[in-house]
């Protein structure tokens, strides 16, 4: 039995027992968590980020430019009249949209249509409509190849139109009842030839006024822009403007081997015919009934049969048809140019390609 000396315990030992129990569990503590002492708290600072989804991939497009003049007129320097119209033009429409798989209701790629005539096409799923068009004047051209190349995706642009190859200079448009009078003024002091196609409203489109638009700099477009300009002295348009060092100018008895890839800002140039040429027409290509522009018919053609082909064999092909027209003087040389070579089959709409 315990005294009552041993049950008694005095508030000063509370006070005391208090005191000890407390720097025991604060030294426990601190055995624990040795590390907590020396953290601090720091508010994260807000930053702006973009959630990047691989499900949506830019679209490709298509531009498609068509001038036919009907019923233009053109002073020559002999002050004579002479007829502008583009017969050809006017069907072109129907076997580049039958190549490039057209439908009227597909938004999976995006389509622009500039052209100076009406066109109604019957697409694959036997859907006939006309198509929607905007007039080919210089500032809704410039406008929309801005618009349609600063999307991101790999593009198509193909123009078919009168290319003169001739000195600076400005030129007028006079409408009259039908038609119109198209008259080009000269510059007294020219700083040599350069290449231009004229617009629905009689301005002078320019390599150097288009060039800008195609997106080639650090922003837009990340893909393959191809585009074919089945004109007169095409090969001259962009020549002096952009730098195209992969230069295939197949013909039937020199072949260059080139190389493509898709690479990023890859610009791809099919020209029908060089400085100097005509661009001449084909009646009844195989398949089609009426008059198609030559270069476009025989390209269409030949990537139809030969899905695989190379620029090369397009271009080997292409000059040995042209080399056989009949009239020397009207005879043609296709080419193509590439900014970097060139790596397997030529695809007028290869595809988006990932940024580098």
């Amino acid at each position: 039995m315990l005294s009552k000396s041993h049950r008694h315990i005095s508030n000063a030992d509370r006070l005391n027992l208090a005191s000890r129990l407390r720097a025991f569990k604060s030294r426990s503590i601190s055995r624990l968590f040795p590390l907590l002492s020396s953290l601090k708290y720091s508010k994260p600072k807000s930053q702006w980020t973009r959630e990047f989804r691989v499900d949506q991939a830019e679209k490709d497009f298509v531009v498609l430019i068509f001038l036919s003049y009907k019923g233009w007129k053109r002073v020559t320097r002999s002050g004579e009249l002479e007829d502008m119209e583009l017969h050809a033009v006017r069907n072109d429409p129907q076997m580049l949209l039958d190549y490039l798989n057209y439908r009227h209701d597909d938004t999976s790629k995006d389509w622009y249509f500039l052209k100076d005539f009406d066109f109604e096409y019957k697409d694959w799923t036997g859907v006939t409509k006309a198509l929607p068009s905007t007039m080919p004047s210089k500032n809704a051209i410039l406008k929309i190849v801005r618009e349609a190349t600063r999307k991101g995706g790999s593009g198509f642009i193909h123009i078919g139109a009168h290319c003169m190859y001739d000195c600076h200079g400005t030129s007028h448009l006079t409408v009259q009842a039908g038609g119109a009078v198209y008259t080009e003024i000269p510059i007294g002091q020219s700083d040599g030839k350069a290449a231009y196609f004229v617009s629905s409203d009689g301005q002078r489109v320019y390599g150097k006024d288009l060039h800008p638009c195609l997106s080639d700099g650090p922003e837009g477009r990340h893909g393959t822009l191809t585009l074919l300009l089945d004109m007169c002295n095409a090969g001259a348009f962009l020549r002096d403007v952009v730098n195209l060092s992969c230069l295939n100018t197949t013909t039937p008895d020199a072949t260059t081997e080139i190389e493509q890839t898709r690479s990023r800002k890859q610009l791809v140039l099919i020209s029908s015919s060089q400085a100097g040429q005509v661009a001449g027409t084909l009646q009844n290509p195989a398949g089609y009934k009426g008059v198609f522009g030559a270069g476009t018919s025989l390209i269409m053609g030949y990537l139809s049969a030969h899905p695989s082909a190379s620029p090369t064999e397009l271009v080997g092909y292409l000059n040995t048809v042209c080399s056989k027209r009949p009239e020397v003087h009207l005879r043609q040389s296709p080419s193509i140019a590439s900014r970097y070579p060139i790596e397997g089959a030529l695809r007028l709409l290869p595809g988006p390609t990932a940024a580098l």
